[in-house]
């Protein structure tokens, strides 16, 4: 008889190697080339194993990617032979239909006019926002708003593919944001990304101009809000058509409009590289932590009461410095970052669900919703697997054809559901589906 203690939560795995590297200065020291060439040879071994991104980037090859462009230069590759190789990905009329039916979660959609957000707080267009009754979201494209849906991969079956493959490949924090304009207008002013980004156009043109960095190496807090620039000439400025790829590392300014013909619909896939100022600063606040627990550190300090003993102060400040330094190791390092790749990761997977919920088990005739999102069923050697919402689930392999139909299914209840397994049995996998956020009541 299966039960709830035959189905287990498994862990999703965090990203734990290849950190980035800062140095606030024009050019790079030579210690910090040497770690960053040391993450460029990590990365191009691993993608010569992936298929995906050496697709795209072909005919560059990857080793010549990493080493020439990689948080370097812009790489602007244009696919004249085959226009449609991001068509099948995403289109301007499923974009529309799903803004009709309400299909995104109102937190993954931004609206934009006039390159400013519209529904931040208070602040509504006056057609209202995305997730208002009565918001007609066709009106508010023809009155040239602009849309922006952040982590689409959670709604797009090909593009939660690339998704993973990206994480797979980069180990780092992955986003996946599609951004749809009229023809005609931009959506934001010259800004930059803090995030290296890979640009996929799927409908339309675009035109981008791409300027040097006026930060090198910025790190996460350098939002462009905060800086008044001259930008200077563009390095690049050229059209992006269907099928064209535009690699921007972090930190490169760009303008961007659309052709006054048609409108635009593209993907950005964006990578978040951990620098060694994040990963030390997790690592510090971690070790502090552990501080917290020792008398020494608790006692109260003398620091700004003036300068009489200072001696005697810098003697315990000495002391106090050595306890914090024994907390630093490499291995605390690291797990440090496994914690915040992972609430990063988590962040930025499938559709954000509560687990916190603990339903009973439901009746046999009660009618169950599947949440939106993406779900995949498949058969392991350990079992049957379901993925949703950045969690992975196993069951006994009994349950596959099953969690196939729930996985297919928009409405069902336990009567509905075949395969071995007794009606028991459904009503524990239900039961435990509602509690994961896979299944909502009706």
């Amino acid at each position: 008889m299966l039960s709830d203690a035959d189905i287990v939560t498994l862990p999703i795995r965090s990203d734990e190697n290849s950190f980035g590297n800062y140095v606030f200065e024009l050019g790079r020291k030579k210690s910090a080339r040497k770690n960053n060439d040391n993450v460029r040879k990590l990365l191009t071994h691993r993608i010569n194993e992936k298929g995906l991104l050496k697709r795209m980037l072909n005919p560059v090859k990857p080793s010549k990617f990493f080493k020439s462009y990689w948080q370097d230069q812009y790489l602007f590759h244009s696919s004249k032979k085959n226009r449609s190789f991001f068509t099948g990905l995403h289109s301007i009329k499923k974009l529309k239909r799903d803004l009709r039916t309400h299909r995104y979660q109102v937190s993954d959609v931004r609206l934009v006019q006039n390159q400013q957000y519209v529904a931040l707080g208070e602040e509504k267009s006056l057609l209202g926002t995305y997730g208002d009754e009565g918001f007609d979201s066709d009106e508010f494209i023809a009155i040239g708003g602009s849309v922006v849906v952040d982590d689409i991969h959670r709604y797009n079956k090909d593009l939660n593919r690339i998704w993973h493959e990206f994480v797979d490949l980069f180990r780092f924090p992955v986003t996946c944001t599609s951004y749809f304009t009229p023809p005609g207008l931009n959506t934001f002013p010259t800004h930059w990304d803090t995030d290296d980004v890979f640009v996929l156009q799927v409908e339309g043109i675009k035109h981008w101009e791409v300027y040097e960095p006026v930060i090198p190496d910025l790190l996460e807090h350098h939002k462009w809000a905060k800086y008044a620039c001259d930008f200077g000439e563009p390095i690049f400025s050229g059209t992006l058509k269907p099928g064209d790829l535009l690699y921007i590392p972090r930190g490169f300014p760009h303008y961007v409009y659309t052709d006054k013909t048609r409108p635009s619909l593209h993907i950005t896939v964006g990578v978040c590289i951990p620098t060694w100022h994040r990963c030390l600063t997790s690592a510090v606040e971690r070790a502090m932590l552990e501080c917290g627990q020792m008398s020494d550190f608790r006692q109260p300090s003398p620091l700004m009461l003036g300068s009489k003993g200072e001696k005697s102060l810098e003697k315990y400040f000495d002391q106090l410095k050595k306890e914090l330094m024994k907390q630093i190791t490499l291995s605390s390092l690291y797990e440090a970052n496994k914690d915040v790749l992972a609430r990063q990761e988590a962040w930025g997977t499938m559709l954000e669900t509560s687990y916190e919920k603990n339903y009973p088990v439901p009746d046999p005739d009660d009618r169950l919703l599947r949440s939106p999102g993406l779900c995949f069923v498949k058969k392991t050697r350990q079992g049957a697997v379901m993925e949703f919402g950045g969690r992975i689930l196993l069951f006994p392999k009994k349950a596959l054809h099953c969690l196939q139909t729930i996985a297919q299914s928009d409405s069902l209840r336990a009567t509905d559901l075949p395969g071995k397994l007794s009606l028991t049995e459904h009503l524990v996998i239900l039961r435990r589906l509602l509690n994961e956020g896979v299944l909502i009541p009706a």
